[in-house]
């Protein structure tokens, strides 16, 4: 099911409906302190959390246009953080990635049509 689906229609209610989702996704990918400190305060139960966020992520970080705006953001805060030098270990995966409109960037990157 695609993010847009979910997050419009079937996200219950219950749950904050389309805003909920939202604070879902962006909660997912978070580690709080109250979660570091409290709920997740062993090295097992942190690391689990941890690993858990690329669940969440993996698909919006494959969707080209996302993808490119979290790379600019994390290398503005970086700067902005006086951080002088990175080491970001992203991995550039066009094969895997989805551009606009649902096209492959493999494709678009390589020239051949899909």
């Amino acid at each position: 099911m695609g993010v847009h689906a979910a997050r419009a229609g079937t996200f219950d209610p219950n749950l904050g409906g389309p805003e909920g989702f939202d604070k879902w996704a962006v909660d997912s990918m978070i580690i709080h302190p109250s979660e570091a400190y409290g709920t997740h305060n062993t090295i097992s139960k942190i690391w689990d959390k941890f690993r858990n966020t690329f669940i969440v992520s993996a698909g919006l970080f494959r969707f080209a246009p996302i993808f490119s705006e979290y790379v600019r953001e994390f290398l503005l805060s970086s700067i902005k953080d006086g951080i002088m030098y990175v080491e970001t270990r992203i991995g550039f995966r066009p094969k895997h990635m989805m551009a606009q409109m649902g096209k492959r960037m493999y494709h678009i990157v390589n020239g051949s049509s899909c």
